[in-house]
């Protein structure tokens, strides 16, 4: 596993524990924070994980933040919205309600995610062209 990966994995989970506490406070379902925050925690890996393995691949390409921004945020939309839709349900909330709030989190969350790997990607390329 790359230094970018570990970074965007650990960051991943620190984020999606912040993300998702402040989402469940704000949303009402704070007397069910302990499984909003697990939720958002496997969520924040799950993004993480694709994002620095798209990062790592990418590092090289032109533009490869535009990228990174773009696919971080469309994994987050998704994720977060598979997942706000599981706490709709877990809740006995609505789905839809559920749905929307949890891809606003994503979309919040893929703009922090994003900025974290795109920092670690270009220290990372300046070492690597550095000892070159």
């Amino acid at each position: 596993m790359s230094p970018i990966q570990q970074y965007a994995t650990g960051s991943g989970i620190a984020l999606g524990a912040g993300v998702g506490a402040t989402a469940a406070t704000v949303s009402g379902v704070d007397s069910q924070l302990g499984i909003v925050v697990g939720l958002d925690v496997s969520g924040g890996l799950v993004v993480g994980g694709f994002a620095g393995r798209f990062a790592e691949s990418n590092l090289q390409a032109e533009n490869w933040e535009l990228r990174l921004g773009a696919f971080t945020l469309l994994v987050s939309l998704l994720v977060g919205g598979l997942l706000g839709t599981l706490v709709g349900w877990m809740v006995d909330g609505s789905l839809l309600h559920g749905f929307l709030v949890g891809s606003g989190v994503g979309g919040l969350f893929s703009h922090l995610m994003s900025g974290t790997v795109i920092m670690t990607g270009r220290k990372h390329r300046e070492e690597s062209e550095s000892a070159d």
